[in-house]
């Protein structure tokens, strides 16, 4: 009778593919859409990372542009909702303002 001996945890497995990330643990590898990790970090903006994701190319000026407008768009509060943000009463424990944050947020 043969055995194969256990391996720890995932070690060795492949749990998926990606067309998106790449990833090399024992070479220190992590990059997006080919692009180092290191490299967006230090020349791309948040935005343009969620472009390349999305998109699978870094934007040019024009598309970045049109892109955070539209992120903007998404951001608006609706009418009324700005004033949960406000906060409530100085009267209150810091806790109850903290709650009152997280119910407010939970609603927006």
């Amino acid at each position: 009778m043969s055995t194969t001996p256990a391996t720890k945890g995932l070690e060795g497995v492949v749990a998926a593919t990606s067309s998106i990330c790449f990833i090399d643990g024992e070479k220190g590898i992590l990059a997006y859409r080919g692009i180092d990790i290191h490299e967006l970090a230090q020349h791309s903006t948040f935005e343009e990372v969620c472009y390349l994701l999305w998109f699978g190319k870094l934007p040019t000026a024009k598309e970045l542009a049109d892109f955070q407008a539209q992120l903007g768009a998404e951001r608006k509060l609706q009418s009324g909702h700005h004033q949960a943000f406000e906060g409530p009463s100085h009267q209150c424990a810091a806790y109850g303002s903290f709650a009152h944050g997280g119910l407010c947020a939970e609603y927006v």
